[in-house]
């Protein structure tokens, strides 16, 4: 949703202390109030007040009322804003006014609902058509009062004063606009061309395209896999080193995040030649779009492509031909195939979920337990390869038991794969058996010196300064590498401490 803010902005507002409790400064450059620190979520309750009370002036407020269907009181315009600000974030009124907006004001809406954080004026600007290349200037101050007469002052966006481009010099391209996150599902379809579907269509698996990433690591040769195809991408963020496979990004491998993951790759995989840095990437918007459309209806790569150009974002109709295959195979859209004419295209009605399906599929070989692609799904795989060291020989991928990953992460987990690695591994299954037997059990490798720390103080300081070989094992012993006992001890005499006992 497009109401998170990045760590770069700045609120405006009045005084006082913010909703989570951080002090406001006062900005010398202006009259207005800024509060400096950000929080990873927007505070659209204080981003409503801002609005009616530092932005928008009595008449537009009026305005405002007028087209959400507020009642008019009179009174001092500080009342009246703040009562406003009290029922702007409800649902009631909000569609009547998306309704009434002109055609090129919903298009920007939509625009907006598509990113990931507050939209800046230049985004807008792009979306109304008015960026006819790279770097052009903008009239942000005109371009503003456009945004509060045909937005802000409808009461269907909020503001946020952030942080403008290096390059940018008027104050007026610091403010962003957001969408509420309430406001997301009320948005009218966009227009555009449209045909009735039926029937299932045709529909991928995600699991499968996941899996098919696995042929494309042990093939060992990325290059020859077509750059563009979401197998080939999720392929290239697998990471083999140091014996440990994992997703790049991804630390905890399960169903919900793997899948987020994909889409997330999948949707950034339409890119735009020439285009400047945007908070809207043309991916998210295009599955946005065909979100937004009425049931039973579907549209074209052509209708579709037409669309985004109307908002800025040009894409060849082959590029996000192949851009929604993708997608339709890794089932995220459907597709509607039709005689004669081009394929129909929607969002899928549930988004898939990757599922730990058949476990694992190993062999045993000389060189340990052997992966077998076919029928291993890359989440079962991930998830064995948390407790094991992964190699790559001869154009397969090797598993041994890893005795102290495995010790901590043995029983996360899920049954079907611990399961596996014993059922198919002599390896596997001797190692659990020990980690079984000695579960509850307190383990003092070798090579470690236990410490017995009185202090306090010297205990925290030992922990900050030598992380990388003192762990604390509780508030007063710590666990040091005997290899760097001497230069923990020295450290302690340097404080003016002395040890008094070592054995």
């Amino acid at each position: 949703m497009n109401a998170r803010c990045t760590t770069r902005g700045t609120w405006i507002g009045g005084g006082g202390a913010c909703a989570n409790g951080r002090h406001v400064l006062r900005c010398a450059r202006s009259a207005a109030i800024i509060v400096r620190a950000m929080t990873e979520s927007c505070d659209e309750s204080l981003l409503a007040t801002l609005l009616c009370t530092q932005i928008l002036t009595a008449s537009q407020i009026r305005t405002l009322c007028q087209s959400r269907g507020f009642p008019l009181t009179g009174g001092a315009k500080d009342v009246v804003a703040r009562a406003v600000a009290g029922r702007l974030l409800k649902p009631a009124g909000v569609a009547q006014a998306m309704t009434a907006l002109d055609p090129a004001w919903l298009r920007v809406l939509r625009v907006v609902a598509a990113a990931d954080e507050p939209v800046s004026l230049r985004t807008v600007a792009r979306a109304l058509g008015r960026l006819g290349g790279r770097y052009v200037h903008l009239d942000y101050r005109a371009l503003w009062s456009e945004v509060v007469t045909g937005l802000a002052s409808r009461g269907v966006v909020l503001v946020l004063d952030a942080a403008a481009a290096k390059w940018e010099t008027s104050r007026y391209a610091r403010y962003h606009i957001v969408l509420p996150r309430s406001f997301a599902h009320l948005l009218p379809p966009m227009t555009l061309e449209t045909e009735p579907v039926a029937g299932n269509g045709c529909q991928g698996d995600l699991d499968d395209l996941l899996a098919g990433a696995i042929e494309v690591l042990t093939a060992g040769d990325r290059p020859r896999a077509a750059a563009a195809t979401l197998v080939a991408c999720v392929a290239a963020r697998l990471s083999l080193k140091d014996g440990l496979l994992r997703v790049v990004d991804l630390e905890t491998p399960d169903g919900p995040r793997l899948a987020r993951f994909a889409r997330d790759l999948w949707t950034a995989n339409l890119g735009v030649k020439g285009q400047e840095v945007s908070e809207v990437r043309p991916g998210p918007l295009a599955v946005q779009i065909l979100g937004s459309l009425a049931s039973g209806a579907g549209c074209s790569a052509e209708a579709l492509a037409t669309v985004l150009d109307e908002v800025g974002y040009g894409v060849k109709t082959s590029t996000l031909e192949a851009f929604l295959e993708d997608g339709v195979v890794a089932g995220f859209l459907v597709r509607f195939d039709r005689a004669g004419a081009a394929p129909l295209f929607r969002v899928a009605a549930a988004p898939p979920v990757v599922a730990a399906r058949d476990a694992l599929r190993l062999e045993q070989t000389a060189a340990g337990t052997r992966i077998v692609p076919e029928g291993t799904g890359l989440l079962p795989l991930l998830q064995a390869a948390t407790v094991a060291h992964v190699a790559l020989a001869d154009g397969a991928l090797v598993l041994q038991p890893d005795p102290v990953r495995l010790g901590r992460s043995w029983h996360a987990l899920p049954e079907s794969v611990r399961n596996a690695l014993t059922a198919g591994s002599r390896a596997f299954r001797d190692a659990a058996e020990q980690v079984e037997r000695r579960a509850g059990q307190v383990v003092v490798h070798r090579g470690l010196a236990v410490l017995r720390v009185e202090d306090a103080g010297l205990h925290a300081l030992l922990v900050q300064r030598l992380g990388e070989c003192v762990r604390a094992l509780d508030a007063r012993h710590l666990a040091c590498l005997v290899g760097r006992l001497a230069e923990v001890l020295a450290l302690t005499r340097k404080e003016g401490y002395v040890a008094r006992r070592l054995t």
